[in-house]
């Protein structure tokens, strides 16, 4: 493995199962990271009627269908899609397992049909290719099937499959759904499609905002009130209501409700509200807010503060159109960037051109902190390989970044949170609590806010389901500890769901002894989320 050299000029749905009244198991598998129970597809026996005999046939047509030795396949059923996830160690063929499939559905002879119900038909067949350990899926594949006019049950015509592809670094795979409109029609007619087998109905509502105080303004974070993809202009908040004649789990709903309302890449929101209400009853069973900021925003601001994740991520995205793939590793202030080919070949490496001239504007856009140079090495790598990955080094490039000659980037996030600075230290609590970042794309992740009140800090840690304090707690408290940030002698930890006004736990501890004479009154952190409580008739 080639080792960075040193330039001389610088150095994913809780796992509840989900009950419908209608026929059918609700069987998902979702393009992010399949999490809940899924039914294996292996030929088992069972004496279970409607629901599971229904789902075993399923389970036992897919076996049959695409077995193979080392590939494990699972199946959900959602409404009237039929969910298929492969999974190997070894990469699959996506137009392999296609073909096999439609050959299956165009023969539909004997025991070799498809099993269906007319009171429920399948329409859509998605299929999911994954390597094993990997987060999402390699490839995502759609077939959509055409009923004949008075077929009888399993009868289908003209399977047509569509490419939904998705690699590690696609931020959506279901863009072919997605609608353009961000009517409250529209929205609520995609939002209903997952929640409709659980008995849910939604509605959308729109509430123009009042414009924030300059009281207020001072209050919110830097992102909220200085990001040009958020400009002041957008005061409108999005409204959904779901409706049920029960009270359904809310982390069911949320994490369905969550991944949709980002999907869909709404520009003319500043937030969403979530809320439950059973039919015929005034008052909501629960609400949350929903940080609505795009992915994209997400990760150039995570880049910009020096995040080498996020940096090797959107390099990925600029890169993969030409077919190149970049590993980042970060040493002192230089990043060092390994560029291979995507599809890896003997003898082949990227083009020495190409790369620096796609890297290299990207780079200099995001400016990141405290990192002032970068060394690009073109190399011989094999991905595909099971043994550990020898690369073999054929060119060497040095870019100056900002950071070199600008003196306000040229601290790192961690020496800027030493010197006190809030919003460095802000990104590295987020960072702390969302190592996950491909979790923290889809889902918000856990937001943290800070207050100084006197020599004290306290931090307000806030998602769509409160945040454990055996997560936070602690490992916050020891960070700002080994900061050791001037005159601060304590810190505050505070947690809470999304949209509420008061914390649901505390937890304090004072780096010095500190004599207490009135009791401690913890600051104020509601500021952005000031007209949550105000409900559009």
């Amino acid at each position: 493995m080639v080792e960075p050299r040193t330039n001389h000029k610088r150095q994913t749905t809780n796992n509840k199962q989900q009950r419908t009244k209608d026929k059918g198991q609700v069987l998902d598998v979702t393009q992010h990271s399949p999490k809940d129970p899924l039914l294996e597809a292996h030929p088992k026996e069972t004496s279970s009627k409607g629901i599971a005999t229904h789902s075993s046939s399923l389970a036992q047509w897919v076996h049959n269908t695409l077995g193979q030795e080392g590939v494990r396949l699972k199946i959900r059923l959602r409404g009237n899609n039929l969910h298929i996830l492969c999974e190997s160690d070894q990469d699959l063929e996506a137009q392999q397992i296609v073909s096999r499939l439609i050959k299956a559905l165009k023969g539909q002879q004997g025991e070799a049909k498809l099993p269906l119900e007319l009171a429920n038909p399948i329409h859509e067949i998605t299929l999911y290719g994954r390597t094993l350990g990997k987060e999402r899926p390699d490839w995502i594949k759609q077939i959509k099937l055409k009923l004949k006019e008075n077929a009888q049950v399993s009868e289908t015509s003209d399977p047509e499959a569509t490419d939904g592809s998705a690699t590690n670094h696609d931020l959506g795979g279901e863009e072919e759904s997605i609608p353009d409109s961000e009517s409250p029609e529209t929205i609520a007619s995609y939002l209903q499609e997952p929640l409709q087998t659980l008995g849910v109905s939604v509605t959308v509502i729109t509430q123009n905002l009042p414009e924030v105080s300059a009281e207020q303004a001072a209050e919110v974070t830097e992102q909220q009130t200085t990001d040009k993809s958020q400009p002041s202009s957008v005061n409108q908040r999005l409204w959904v209501i779901c409706n049920s004649d029960y009270s359904p789990d809310s982390s069911l709903l949320t994490d369905l409700v969550i991944e949709q309302l980002r999907n869909l890449r709404l520009s003319g929101f500043r937030d969403a509200a979530i809320c439950s209400q059973v039919s015929g009853e005034a008052a909501l069973e629960w609400m949350l807010r929903v940080d609505l900021t795009p992915p994209e925003v997400m990760l150039k601001d995570w880049a910009h503060w020096g995040d080498v994740q996020a940096i090797a991520w959107m390099l990925n995205q600029t890169l993969a159109s030409q077919g190149m793939l970049v590993r980042a590793v970060q040493k002192e202030s230089t990043l060092h960037l390994f560029c291979s080919v995507l599809v890896a070949q003997k003898k082949v490496t990227p083009k020495q051109e190409t790369a620096v001239k796609l890297i290299q504007p990207l780079l200099e856009s995001l400016a990141p902190q405290g990192i002032q140079g970068a060394t690009i090495y073109g190399v011989e790598s094999d991905h595909n390989s099971l043994a550990p990955e020898q690369e073999k080094l054929a060119w060497i490039d040095w870019l100056n970044l900002p950071a070199a000659e600008n003196q306000s980037l040229a601290n790192s996030a961690y020496d800027l949170a030493q010197q006190g600075n809030q919003d460095a230290l802000t990104f590295l609590l987020e960072r702390l609590l969302n190592p996950d970042l491909e979790r923290r794309l889809a889902t918000g992740g856990i937001q943290v806010k800070i207050r100084r009140k006197q020599n004290l800090l306290h931090v307000m840690s806030e998602a769509p389901v409160c945040p454990p304090q055996a997560q936070v707690g602690s490992p916050v408290a020891r960070f700002i500890r080994e900061l050791a940030i001037s005159e601060i002698v304590g810190v505050r930890v505070y947690g809470r769901r999304a949209g509420a006004t008061s914390p649901s736990w505390n937890h304090g501890v004072n780096f010095v002894h500190r004599s207490r004479q009135v009791p401690e009154t913890a600051p104020e952190f509601a500021p952005s989320d000031a007209y949550l409580h105000e409900l559009v008739a």
